[in-house]
């Protein structure tokens, strides 16, 4: 016993001296990590011509702190976006100042400062009031943007397309943009990132912001595309959203509805629970890119086939195909589509497209087809 304890006190000055390497160890490696952090930021912003911009990491590790004094408010909201997506970063915040102009008022041939703070502030407010406001639309179908409107410096005209470059790709971004004297400068620019997207050729969106109001127009081919760009642009910007887009609906050739139905099926299949009828949450989405394509097709009506494999009891399978297509047809006509055009049949495994000897044949065999019917 008395060994034991004399050998944990020998002990005890080698597990001291571990535990401080130990932790000497993970504070330089910290350390390092803070420094790789702010040299991958400082170098972003370098090359994005904020060199105003101070990049503090200490005892921060990949949160990075902006400070310095930006030039406006827009250099400011793309300093952040920049840093944000720097090589590391976790999060950016800024606590630096915005440059204001000094106010001043002219006698004779001699500019002379305000040395009354109060009657300064006052100036200062009603010369914005005559300012007029920013004036910017922007134009996107998702991968491609036109920046028109009316900006108060050139400054914030190249920043806001270096930023749209930065987000849309080099050759993305066409500049209508213009610069007028007494135009209130630019606030937020950050939502700019919302109106990248996966479109097509039916989306046409302009965000048109006036003042603190952000208004979306335009068309978008669903909801869920609306939804998305207004959630993601409210999670940018700080004043008024207004949605006003709109869904439209490409009209699709009737003898090519057959082949984008095909299309969207090849790429996925509707799965359903085992022995029922009750289809599976992961084929909802594949389901709604077939509505997207028959909701195209006005003039189109489809028979909804159900089959089955040759494995079980034939009534039963027969049954199942049938109720496997009604809730194809039950699930489409919930999302919009017209129940007159629809017609739902089960096949059970009497049309095999494969062979029902082997396991990859009966799973090719259980499926849902659509086909035009007039």
């Amino acid at each position: 016993m008395r060994d034991s304890k004399f050998l944990c006190i020998g002990l005890l000055p080698f597990l001291l001296c571990s535990l401080l390497l130990l932790a000497l160890t993970m504070a330089f490696k910290w350390r390092e990590i803070e420094r790789e952090v702010a040299e991958s930021t400082r170098s972003s912003l370098g090359d994005a011509g904020h060199d105003w911009a101070k990049v503090e990491t200490f005892n921060r590790g990949r949160n990075v702190l902006l400070t310095g004094v930006a030039p406006s408010e827009i250099a400011k909201a793309d300093a952040l976006s920049i840093a944000e997506n720097a090589y590391g970063v976790r999060s950016a915040s800024y606590a630096g100042e915005i440059a204001t102009n000094t106010t001043t008022r002219t006698t004779g041939e001699s500019t002379n400062k305000l040395s009354d703070e109060s009657t300064s502030t006052l100036i200062a407010e009603e010369s914005k009031t005559n300012l007029a406001p920013a004036e910017l639309d922007i134009l996107s179908d998702g991968s491609k943007v036109t920046l028109t409107g009316r900006l108060a410096t050139q400054r914030e005209a190249d920043t806001l397309i270096a930023h749209a470059t930065r987000v849309f790709g080099a050759g993305n971004v066409a500049n209508n943009l213009t610069v007028a004297e007494s135009t209130e400068p630019l606030t937020d620019i950050l939502f700019l990132q919302s109106l990248k997207f996966e479109g097509d050729q039916s989306s046409n969106i302009v965000a048109s912001l006036n003042d603190d109001q952000l208004t979306l127009t335009g068309a978008v081919p669903n909801p869920a595309l609306s939804q998305s760009i207004e959630q993601s642009a409210a999670s940018k910007f700080n004043g008024k959203i207004s949605n006003q887009l709109v869904v439209s609906v490409p009209i699709i050739e009737r003898d090519v509805c057959q082949d984008k139905v095909n299309e969207v099926l090849a790429k996925g299949k509707i799965n359903f629970q085992t022995a029922k009828a009750d289809i599976s949450i992961d084929s909802y989405e594949l389901l709604n890119r077939v509505y997207d394509v028959a909701r195209g097709c006005p003039n189109a009506s489809f028979e909804i086939a159900g089959h089955t494999d040759n494995t079980g009891n034939f009534d039963f399978n027969m049954t199942l195909s049938k109720q496997r297509a009604q809730s194809v047809l039950d699930y489409l006509v919930e999302k919009g589509l017209s129940s007159s055009r629809l017609n739902a049949a089960g096949y059970g495994p009497e049309r095999p497209v494969a062979d029902n000897s082997t396991d990859e044949g009966r799973a090719k065999n259980r499926r849902i087809e659509l086909k035009l019917s007039n």
